[in-house]
């Protein structure tokens, strides 16, 4: 597949470039984005990054937040990148009190086609950011006592994962989840979320 990378000054491109190494990448800075005719790509990846917060500052997010809205090409979203999908929809979006720093373990909802461990997966995070919960035209695959961390549009190729898949210190759970997702993509298949977000709403409370 082609794949254009939207770099938000992410000092992790090199690592997502080799998480995605069996396909053809193209990286783009955040704020170039109308220089490259996306459509030309098979998958679109926005990055994570620092120094900025989506909800703050949606006027500097403009060009990936028009792009979420009507691009008809698939969208991996990463850390913010999730974060700026979930604002882009109107999702519930809070700063904890304290900074997820290093690993935190993820729990996928049954029946998820991403789900590969169900004693939990490891994922590494770096954000102050928790996405508490999504509109009801979104399902959630997976998530933590933070709120939501891997989650799809029903009806659009939108994906986020709240943590980083490309880096792979002490697990390789974020980078197969990642995968996953990029697979079902290749093959042009709708993936079939398990649980809309009602039910996982419903879920936690009764958890």
């Amino acid at each position: 597949m082609k794949v254009l990378i939207v770099d938000n000054n992410s000092q992790h491109i090199p690592k997502i470039l080799r998480l995605l190494s069996d396909h053809e990448c193209s990286v783009v800075p955040a704020l170039r984005l109308d220089k490259v005719n996306h459509e030309l790509f098979d998958l679109i990846v926005l990055s994570g990054g620092k120094g900025r917060a989506v909800k703050q500052n949606r006027r500097h997010f403009k060009l990936e937040r028009n792009l979420i809205i009507h691009s008809k090409i698939p969208v991996i979203g990463i850390c913010l990148g999730a974060e700026m999908i979930a604002d882009v929809y109107g999702a519930k979006i809070e700063r904890m009190k304290v900074r997820r720093r290093l690993y935190n373990k993820i729990f996928f909802t049954d029946g998820s086609c991403f789900d590969s461990k169900p004693e939990g997966s490891w994922v590494f995070q770096m954000h102050k950011w928790a996405i508490r919960s999504l509109p009801s035209d979104f399902f959630v695959h997976a998530s933590s006592r933070d709120g939501v961390e891997v989650f799809q549009h029903e009806s659009r190729q939108l994906f986020g994962l709240q943590f980083h898949p490309e880096v792979r210190y002490g697990s390789r759970d974020g980078a197969n989840i990642f995968r996953a997702i990029v697979h079902q993509v290749a093959q042009n298949e709708l993936v079939r979320p398990p649980v809309p977000q009602a039910q996982y709403l419903k879920n936690r409370q009764t958890s």
